[in-house]
């Protein structure tokens, strides 16, 4: 009996250790704005914001470019109405 007593009360606290570690992680997640650049403490506009993700989609493949020397500045001049920016809930590039 008292050896259940210890395992229950060891899986009682795991659970609350377990959710204390996921909840200070979303609440990091949640006060950390997406477009804040720690580096040069201040917020990112949209248009660096876009760069940012452009410039990852080409690396990744996501996007075919038409020349190999094309950057993420001279795509978004070519294609101006590509991207947008939605702050909403869920920070996103569309």
């Amino acid at each position: 009996m008292a050896n259940d007593t210890k395992i229950r009360s060891n899986a009682r606290w795991l659970l609350r250790l377990t959710t204390l570690i996921i909840g200070i992680a979303w609440l990091i997640d949640y006060l950390i704005p997406h477009d804040y650049c720690f580096e040069q403490r201040r917020k990112l506009t949209d248009k660096e914001y876009i760069l940012i993700v452009l410039d990852k989609f080409i690396k990744e493949g996501k996007i075919k470019l038409h020349d190999r020397n094309e950057t993420a500045q001279a795509y978004l001049l070519h294609h101006p109405k590509c991207c947008s920016v939605s702050k909403g809930k869920n920070f996103s590039v569309l």
